[in-house]
């Protein structure tokens, strides 16, 4: 049985992942009722409060088809890269680095410039196209280990069927790979969106996020409103990383404090 001491230590570790949860939720929350807290148009001069509500919402949107637009690509790219091999898995290998080489700002001017109105489904697209690199190296890495794994030599050996290989085994390995790379992309896609409104390439103009709040409280001197702008987002950015790498520990099979005398606890 579990002493005071340790139960107590095992509950102090895991009230971070606790609070990045729930204020996860949190934001959310205000993201989805956004038109239920604030039902006032929202202007360039409205108050701090609706601007957060309503920018957690943009800011939301824009993660959402980041995510999913990066995630879904960057699986495509990776898979058929390190199951196909030899030019096709140089080919798409070089495309993926060279996609990684260009600068953020960069990938998104040119996205900006094909666009006539840009709007929060324009910064998802630039964004995934900049996010879908790392997913797509990260999935050729994990398709090419399985492919020269025990586990999958055992599968061929004992006659099991390519479907059922990549169902039961290649399949869990990807989709904690995906898991990670999905929460992780929540604090990457806020970073990149702040980062595009003080470049001035942002959606202030037909949208309300927290890159454009906190450009403008900066440019006209509310110091205040910059500090809790800046404040969410930090908050938001610190809770995705601290899920991020509770996801990387529940799935590890070899923690830091494990040895093969001791198991997880």
């Amino acid at each position: 049985m579990m002493d005071r001491p340790q139960a107590a230590w095992r509950w102090a570790r895991r009230a971070p992942v606790f609070g990045a949860i729930g204020f996860v939720l949190l934001v959310s929350s205000c993201a989805a009722l956004a038109d239920v807290i604030s039902s006032r148009p929202v202007t360039a001069d409205a108050s701090l409060f609706a601007l957060l509500v309503h920018g957690a919402r943009s800011t939301l949107v824009i993660v959402v088809i980041a995510t999913s637009l990066s995630l879904a690509a960057g699986l495509g790219l990776g898979a058929v890269a390190g199951f196909s091999g030899g030019s096709w898995d140089r080919s798409i290998a070089r495309l993926i680095e060279l996609v990684a080489a260009f600068p953020t700002v960069i990938v998104v001017a040119i996205v900006y410039s094909a666009v006539e109105q840009p709007g929060l489904a324009t910064v998802g697209v630039a964004i995934a196209l900049v996010r879908l690199s790392e997913v797509a190296r990260l999935v050729r890495l994990e398709v090419i280990a399985w492919r020269s794994s025990e586990q999958a030599l055992a599968a061929r050996a004992i006659g099991a069927t390519m479907r059922g290989m990549l169902l039961w085994h290649l399949g869990p390995r990807l989709a904690v790979v995906l898991a990670q790379t999905a929460v992780s992309s929540v604090s990457a896609v806020i970073v990149i969106e702040t980062l595009m409104e003080f470049v001035g390439l942002g959606t202030a103009r037909t949208a309300p996020t927290w890159g454009a709040t906190l450009a403008r409280a900066v440019a006209a001197g509310h110091n205040g409103a910059a500090v809790a702008v800046l404040a969410a987002s930090v908050l938001t950015v610190a809770s995705a990383q601290i899920l991020a790498e509770h996801v990387r520990e529940s799935f590890d099979p070899h923690p830091r404090r494990a040895t093969p005398c001791t198991p997880r606890a």
